[in-house]
C-alpha cells in the first residue's frame, strides 16, 4: 500500500544506522479542570492557532499534523515518558512556525536503566480506573536496551450515559528498542506505538443565565451529574460522499486508531559538534460522532415535533448539530539538526524539516432536537430523528508538503550581554481537492441533502512561502537582575483543512508577532519574572457559526426553527498584557509558585455578512470588541509543603469574567478552579496519592449563545435558559505509584 512507504523507509533508516554502528564497533503543572485527558493550555493572551487542543511534541516532532485528529488522542505521557517539559514561543516559532506554549515529552528508552518497572494506578470516585505500566532494561551487554509501556483508561464519566459504557476508553501500547553508542558517542532508538481512543464526552447541560454574569442550575438538572444526551445508540444521517443514508453505532463507530513509528538518532562527533536526526511515520483513522448544543426554544404541538411513537410534543426543545466525521492522516515528519560550538561563547545550530502528509476528511452533518431535562428523549420531525442533512457538510482530501530550513545562534557576548536568535524559511505546498464555491457558480453551496455526487469537486493547488524570525537580547545589571527583550514574528498560510466548507478561506498570509520584554530577579531560592507582552495576528481564519430563527418554511426546515450557518471568516486579533511569575522555595519546606496575567485581547478588522435560507441577511462588525471566552485577568497560586515523607499541595486558579458573544453584550462572571492533593512516600519503591479536583465544586458553566452573537441588546437574555459546558465536579482520586 502506498502509505506504508514512509514507515518502511523509517524502519530501514533505523536499521541502516544500527548496521553502521555495528560495523564501526568491529572496527508542573498542566492540570486541566475541563478534561482528564488533555494538558492545560498556557495562555499568551490570544486564542491558540491550533484547533481544540494544545499542540504536543514528542521526541522533537509533533504528534499530529491534522488537528481534527486531536494530538492528545494519539499520545500519552505517564510512565512511558522519561520526562516532560514545555516549548516556549521562541522555540515553537523556530520549530513549528507558530507562537505558543507546547507540551514536549520524551520517550522512555530504557537506556542506562537496570531491569525494572514503574506502575501507577488511580481510582476515581465516579468509577474511573487508570492503569499505567512501563517495564524496561538492558537487552544485551553491548549497549542495547528495551522499554515497553501500556496505559489503560476506563472512564464512565461523572454523568454516566445510557448509550455507552465508558465515555472515555483509552488504550495505549508502546515498545522501544534503543542503542547507546560506545565512548559516549550518543544513542538512537526506534519506537512503535499503537493507540485506540474511544470518546463520547458529554460535558453539556442546561442552566439559567441570570443576566448579570451569574448562572444557576435549572430545576431538575444537576450539572456534571445528569445525562443530557438522548439514549439512542443508532445514529442515522446522509453520507456526504455518496448521498446514501447511513447508520452509525455510538458504542462502536466513535474512535481513533493510530499507529506511529519513530526513529531518533543523536550522534556526537566531538566536544564541539553533534547531529540529531528524527523521523516519524503516523497513520491515523477516525470515525467521530459529535453532537454540539445550539439554542433552546419553546415549541407547541403545531411545530411538528413528536416522540418516537408519533405522540406530538410541546415544551422546551434543545437544538443540536450532529457531525459524523471520517478523517485520516498519513504523515511522514523528519527533522535533522546539526550543532556546532565556536569557542566557549558561541553555539550555532542548522536544521531542516521535511513533512509530507496525505490527509482528508468527510464531515456529514445533520440537525437534531431533544427534550430539555435529565435523560432526555430524542424528538422527531416528520418521522425523522435527524434532518437538514449536510447543510454544513465538509470535505477535503489531498497531499501537503512542508520543507523548511532554519539557523539558530546562542551567543554569550560578555559577562553582562547575551543574545539568541533564529531565522526560518521554506515552503508549504498543497495539492488536493474540496467542494468550494468558485466565482458565481453556486453548485457547491450547502443545502439540505447536499452530497458530493451533486457537487463539483474543486482543485486546491497552492505553493506558499513560510518564514519566521526571532531574537532576544539579555543584559545582566547585577548578579540578581536580568533584563531581556524578545521580538518573534511568523508568517504562514492556511492549511488544506481550511478548505473544508463551501467558502474559500483567505488566500492571504497570516502574520503573527510577539514582542515582550521585562526583568528577572533572583535572590537565593526566590525568583521573579515580570514581562510586558504584546501579541497580534492578522488574517486569522476561523470557521464561525451563526444561528438565526427562520421566518418561513424553507424546504425541510420549518419556520421557527434555528438554522446554523458555518462560514470561514478572516480577521485580526491583538492583546497587550502583563505576565508576572514567582517561584519561592523556603527553608521550612514550603514551595510557592504564583502567576498573574493581565491582558486586553480584542478583535481587529472583524466584519461579517451572511444570508440565511429564508433570505434574511445580517451584517455586523466586531472590531474593537473583546475576544469571547478569553478572561482579561488570570491568577494562579501553587503552594506546596514537604515534611518528611509527606507532601501537601494546592492549586487555585482565578479566571475573570469572559464574554459569551462577540458583541460583548453578555458575559460570564469570574470563577475559581481548585485542585489539591496529599502524597505519602512509603519507601523508595512505593508512593500513595490522594488527589482532589474542584474542591469548591464550582460548575464552571460556560458556552456561547449562537443566536446572540449578533445581538447588542442583552435585556431579552435575562433569566435565559441556555446550554453549555461545565468543568469536572468535585472528584476524589486515590492512586499508588510503584517503582521497581
Amino acid at each position: 500500500m502506498p502509505h506504508l512507504l514512509p514507515v518502511t523507509l523509517t524502519v530501514l533508516l533505523s536499521f541502516c544506522c544500527i548496521y553502521a554502528e555495528a560495523q564501526n564497533q568491529s572496527s508542573s503543572s498542566f492540570m486541566n479542570a475541563s478534561s482528564d485527558s488533555k494538558p492545560r493550555e498556557i495562555s499568551l493572551g490570544l486564542p491558540t492557532s491550533t484547533t481544540g487542543a494544545v499542540q504536543i511534541f514528542e521526541d522533537g516532532l509533533p504528534v499530529a499534523v491534522d488537528v481534527t485528529l486531536y494530538p492528545y488522542v494519539c499520545w500519552h505521557s505517564g510512565v512511558s515518558s522519561s520526562h516532560s517539559t514545555s516549548i516556549g514561543p521562541f522555540e515553537s516559532a523556530m520549530r513549528y512556525n507558530e507562537i505558543n506554549y507546547y507540551v514536549h515529552s520524551f520517550s522512555r528508552t530504557g537506556i542506562g536503566e537496570k531491569t525494572g518497572g514503574d506502575f501507577s494506578y488511580t481510582y476515581g470516585q465516579y468509577g474511573q480506573h487508570k492503569l499505567d505500566l512501563n517495564v524496561h532494561g538492558p537487552l544485551s551487554d553491548k549497549g542495547w536496551y528495551w522499554s515497553m509501556s501500556t496505559y489503560q483508561n476506563f472512564d464512565p464519566g461523572s454523568n454516566p450515559l445510557n448509550n455507552v459504557k465508558f465515555q472515555n476508553r483509552h488504550q495505549f501500547y508502546k515498545g522501544v528498542i534503543s542503542k547507546q553508542f560506545k565512548g559516549g558517542r550518543g544513542q538512537m532508538f526506534l519506537s512503535l506505538q499503537y493507540v485506540d481512543y474511544f470518546m463520547v464526552s458529554e460535558s453539556n447541560g442546561p442552566f439559567v443565565f441570570v443576566g448579570d454574569g451569574s448562572v444557576k442550575e435549572m430545576d431538575g438538572f444537576r450539572l456534571g451529574r445528569d445525562q443530557y444526551l438522548p439514549g439512542n445508540t443508532q445514529i442515522t444521517f446522509m453520507d456526504i460522499r455518496t448521498g446514501d443514508m447511513a447508520t452509525r453505532d455510538m458504542n462502536k463507530d466513535n474512535c481513533t486508531n493510530t499507529l506511529t513509528a519513530t526513529f531518533n538518532l543523536s550522534y556526537i562527533f566531538d566536544e564541539t559538534s553533534d547531529l540529531v536526526v528524527r523521523s516519524r511515520y503516523k497513520g491515523s483513522d477516525a470515525e467521530l460522532l459529535s453532537r454540539y448544543t445550539g439554542s433552546i426554544s419553546e415549541v407547541g404541538t403545531e411545530t411538528g415535533y413528536t416522540y418516537a411513537d408519533g405522540k406530538p410534543y410541546s415544551g422546551k426543545v434543545q437544538y443540536r448539530n450532529f457531525w459524523d466525521t471520517n478523517v485520516y492522516e498519513r504523515s511522514w515528519m523528519n527533522n535533522a539538526e546539526f550543532s556546532k560550538r565556536f569557542g566557549p561563547n558561541f553555539l550555532a545550530k542548522f536544521g531542516a524539516n521535511l513533512n509530507i502528509c496525505q490527509r482528508g476528511a468527510a464531515n456529514s452533518t445533520a440537525s437534531m432536537a431533544h427534550e430539555v431535562c435529565a435523560d432526555p428523549e430524542l424528538l422527531y420531525m416528520d418521522g425523522k430523528g435527524y434532518y437538514n442533512y449536510n447543510t454544513n457538510g465538509q470535505y477535503y482530501d489531498g497531499l501537503e508538503t512542508k520543507a523548511i530550513l532554519y539557523a539558530h545562534y546562542d551567543w554569550n557576548i560578555s559577562g553582562r550581554w547575551a543574545s539568541e536568535g533564529f531565522v526560518r524559511a521554506g515552503f508549504h505546498r498543497i495539492n488536493g481537492e474540496a467542494a468550494n464555491i468558485i466565482g458565481d457558480d453556486q453548485t457547491n453551496k450547502r443545502y439540505a441533502g447536499f452530497n458530493l455526487t451533486k457537487a463539483k469537486i474543486t482543485d486546491v493547488k497552492r505553493f506558499n512561502p513560510e518564514w519566521a524570525i526571532g531574537f532576544n537580547v539579555r543584559y545582566r545589571i547585577s548578579p540578581s537582575v536580568l533584563l531581556n527583550v524578545e521580538p518573534v514574528f511568523t508568517s504562514n498560510y492556511v492549511t488544506l483543512s481550511e478548505y473544508c466548507t463551501a467558502y474559500l478561506p483567505t488566500q492571504k498570509a497570516t502574520n503573527t508577532g510577539l514582542i515582550r520584554g521585562g526583568v528577572n530577579f533572583t535572590a537565593g531560592s526566590f525568583n521573579l519574572t515580570s514581562q510586558v507582552v504584546y501579541i497580534f495576528q492578522n488574517n486569522k481564519t476561523e470557521k464561525a457559526s451563526f444561528s438565526h430563527c427562520l421566518t418561513k418554511d424553507v424546504g425541510e426546515m420549518k419556520a421557527g426553527t434555528y438554522e446554523t450557518k458555518t462560514i470561514p471568516v478572516s480577521y485580526g486579533i491583538s492583546s497587550l498584557g502583563l505576565v508576572t511569575d514567582i517561584n519561592w522555595k523556603t527553608a521550612g519546606g514550603f514551595i510557592i509558585h504564583g502567576q498573574f496575567i493581565l491582558r486586553n485581547p480584542k478583535y481587529r478588522n472583524f466584519n461579517i455578512s451572511t444570508t440565511f435560507s429564508d433570505g434574511v441577511s445580517k451584517e455586523i462588525s466586531f472590531s474593537g470588541k473583546h475576544i469571547t471566552s478569553m478572561p482579561q485577568v488570570e491568577l494562579t497560586l501553587d503552594p506546596s509543603y514537604n515534611v518528611k515523607q509527606w507532601r501537601f499541595w494546592l492549586t487555585a486558579r482565578y479566571l475573570s469574567k469572559s464574554y459569551i458573544n462577540k458583541t460583548n453584550s453578555l458575559f460570564f462572571s469570574g470563577r475559581i478552579e481548585t485542585f489539591a492533593g496529599i502524597d505519602f512516600v512509603l519507601n523508595k519503591h512505593v508512593k500513595f496519592k490522594l488527589n482532589l479536583v474542584n474542591l469548591l465544586n464550582q460548575k464552571g458553566a460556560s458556552g456561547s449563545i449562537a443566536s446572540a452573537d449578533l445581538i447588542e441588546d442583552a435585556s431579552k437574555f435575562q433569566n435565559y435558559l441556555m446550554a453549555g459546558t461545565f468543568i469536572r465536579p468535585f472528584t476524589v482520586e486515590l492512586g499508588i505509584d510503584i517503582n521497581l
